[in-house]
């Protein structure tokens, strides 16, 4: 079982964001390890992982130094229930990062066993995803005025959040610009969110105007998509000021595709007949309905 002091270490350093070597390994020191393994004869070994209480949450008796942290992490979800994302595994006071391999950082002990921690994070209530490009995040709160309105165009700033300011339960999901490259596109799916718990998702659309084009009403309808009379935000635009109507929906936990519609008249940018829409059609707040 891990001693209270390697628990104090890993606990702390995942409440404060891991600056860890093992975040920071460089290639010389990863070809020194494989150097090491190799004169020990070792290039496989048995796995053991632990809660932080000690019990065997999962075994292997031969693994590579090759294999990746995330096929590990994978299988544990896969045996013990749980989302990839939540769970982090820990050697000593490290963190190890999912996207290097196990080799990278650990060499067996005489035994040949590897020995490794499980940590269980706090699930986020929604993640979010772009299915065709562009930067996206999920803020956690909503934003005052003077505030991006958008990850890569800092001089859009909102003048007023209109009802959506001050909601304690709500959310913000922070997007860059958008791009498409067919016109099969323009009617796809733009943004995913992944929701983990009861939500209603809000569209702020940037105009009247965007809402009355045929192909916007008619997923609006299908998709049972409903006007609200949540007051709009504000923002200044390419064209003028940006307000437009809300419409929303609750959503139970699981995925939300939200499309992008053929909301705007795109040109083309280059050689390659890229098409582009400069921004998305709307703005998307997220108001938990439980608390995790």
């Amino acid at each position: 079982m891990p001693s209270l002091n390697v628990l104090a270490t890993v606990l702390r350093r995942l409440l404060q964001g891991c600056a860890c070597p093992c975040r920071r390994r460089r290639h010389g020191e990863e070809s020194l390890m494989q150097e090491q393994r190799t004169e020990a004869g070792k290039q496989h070994a048995e796995l053991m992982v632990r809660s932080m209480n000690g019990d065997i949450i999962y075994e292997q008796d031969d693994i590579e130094f090759s294999m990746p942290i995330h096929v590990i992490v994978q299988k544990i979800c896969e045996q013990n229930g749980g989302r990839c994302d939540t769970v982090q595994l820990c050697s000593g006071g490290s963190i190890l990062d999912h996207a290097l391999r196990i080799g990278d950082f650990i060499l067996p002990s005489d035994s040949g066993k590897v020995e490794l921690t499980f940590v269980r994070l706090q699930e986020p209530a929604l993640t979010a995803s772009s299915t065709i490009g562009g930067e996206i995040q999920v803020l956690n709160r909503v934003p005052v005025v003077g505030d991006k309105c958008y990850l890569d165009r800092s001089g859009c700033k909102f003048t007023s959040l209109g009802d959506f300011s001050n909601k304690p339960n709500m959310k913000y999901i922070l997007t860059g610009e958008v791009y498409m490259r067919t016109w099969e596109q323009m009617h796809s799916e733009m943004w995913k969110l992944d929701l983990r718990v009861p939500a209603i998702v809000y569209l702020n659309f940037r105009s009247e105007s965007l809402v009355t084009l045929p192909n916007v009403m008619e997923w609006l309808v299908q998709e049972a998509w409903e006007e609200s009379d949540m007051a709009t935000t504000v923002h200044p635009g390419p064209y003028g000021t940006c307000q437009g109507p809300v419409y929303c929906k609750t959503f139970m936990p699981g995925m939300v595709n939200l499309k992008v519609g053929n909301c705007f008249g795109p040109y083309l940018v280059d050689e390659l007949q890229e098409l582009e829409i400069s921004a998305g059609p709307y703005l998307v707040f997220v108001e938990v309905l439980e608390h995790q």
